[in-house]
């Protein structure tokens, strides 16, 4: 008699654990994506702040010159890796979106800059070199400057 009831004890405990594995399993697929997802949204956030700060970095530069070759020195100073181009400019990035060598970069920012009637304007273009978004703008700024000139006593 006692070997029957050892049994049903022992049927009984097997049940709840395989009851118990199931609970958490689904459980373990409804939670895993979403926790995926929120690393997905993540990153792309981290990334979009960090194309935002740099474009902002820019305009602060642009609006602390005083002409477009001004401009263009002090981006020399401060992103000594980049590029110039018929249009502008272009800064590499890496990863984590510091300043390096086209070889290494990521990311990119074009900067298009004109000066007409005593105005600067500048159209900064964060986009993807290569990865998952090559190609495509992450964030696009366009700044303008009014030059203020000097009155002559």
């Amino acid at each position: 008699m006692r070997q029957r009831n050892r049994a049903n004890a022992s049927s009984l405990f097997l049940m709840e654990l395989i009851l118990a594995i199931l609970f958490f399993s689904l459980a373990c697929s409804v939670c895993v994506p979403l926790f995926v997802k929120s690393h997905l949204l993540s990153n792309e956030s981290r990334t979009l702040n960090s194309a935002s700060n740099q474009c902002s970095n820019v305009a602060e530069l642009l609006s602390a010159s005083g002409s477009l070759e001004q401009f263009g020195s002090l981006l020399a100073e401060l992103y000594p890796d980049m590029e110039q181009t018929d249009a502008g400019w272009t800064v590499y990035y890496d990863d984590g979106f510091g300043t390096c060598t086209r070889q290494n970069a990521v990311w990119c920012m074009t900067l298009t800059c004109t000066e007409e009637a005593g105005m600067l304007t500048a159209d900064l273009t964060v986009s993807g070199l290569s990865g998952k978004q090559p190609g495509q703008e992450v964030y696009t700024l366009f700044v303008k400057h009014h030059l203020a000139r000097e009155v002559l006593p």
